[in-house]
């Protein structure tokens, strides 16, 4: 269920950041990147998709907002002279006031930089062999029952769900509505409601997966949200 293992995170409490395995540098924010200021660094501000329980909880200065029964966090994404590793840092709230900004303008770039992030919408087969350009959706989208949602990176790619318009283009090309189930951070799978499985059948799925194949750090929920085409509207519940 969770195409990207490799970016299994673990929190540097320290210094709010993270490694992933190596795959991202972790440096300290005194004196670093985040002294570029606000107009500089705006355009590599994203957002992410996080448990209220998972590890985030105890970082209480860091800055988030509500979204259905998750929270989305807000970080610095840039990458090495080499552009081969990806550099974070997590905004707190000290970084807005530095900023002289409101959550209302971070989230508001944060959704601006991720509709530029490359997602696409893939069948699992195809994800194995294909690399899109651009929010796509397959040509033949009920020929699959699961789609994989994320980004270019596989990275912290779930918050594709954050702009809604990737979603309603993919399910009225499906011409019904969708399960979305909360496969990691890293990404998401959409479900066509064919009416075949329940709400509770597919709950059951994700909290066997998140036992056994997800890392705890990396889970959202152990149930299946729901995208309702005539709302125009995310839920937990169908």
């Amino acid at each position: 269920m969770n195409t990207a293992t490799k970016n299994r995170e673990v929190i540097n409490m320290e210094h709010d950041m993270i490694d992933t395995n190596t795959h991202i540098d972790t440096f300290e924010r005194s004196g670093s990147i985040t002294d570029l200021g606000w107009g500089k660094l705006k355009n590599h501000i994203f957002p992410c998709l996080t448990s209220p329980n998972g590890i985030f909880q105890a970082k209480k200065e860091l800055v988030h907002r509500n979204f259905l029964d998750l929270h989305v966090h807000y970080y610095i994404r840039t990458e090495n002279e080499e552009g081969r590793r990806l550099r974070i840092i997590w905004i707190d709230q000290t970084l807005l006031a530095e900023w002289d900004i409101d959550l209302q303008t971070l989230e508001t770039q944060a959704i601006k930089n991720l509709i530029k992030d490359r997602y696409t919408i893939q069948s699992i087969p195809d994800i194995l062999h294909n690399v899109l350009a651009g929010a796509t959706v397959p040509d033949n989208p009920i020929d699959c029952a699961l789609y994989v949602l994320t980004n270019q990176g596989a990275f912290f790619g779930a918050a594709g769900i954050l702009d809604k318009g990737i979603v309603a283009a993919f399910a009225d090309k499906t011409g019904h509505d969708l399960f979305i189930l909360p496969s990691s951070k890293h990404e998401i799978l959409l479900c066509p409601d064919l009416g075949y499985v329940t709400a509770e059948e597919l709950d059951e799925i994700v909290k066997e997966i998140n036992s056994s194949a997800v890392e705890p750090c990396d889970r959202l929920s152990d149930h299946v949200y729901y995208y309702d085409r005539e709302m125009d509207e995310i839920r937990i519940r169908k």
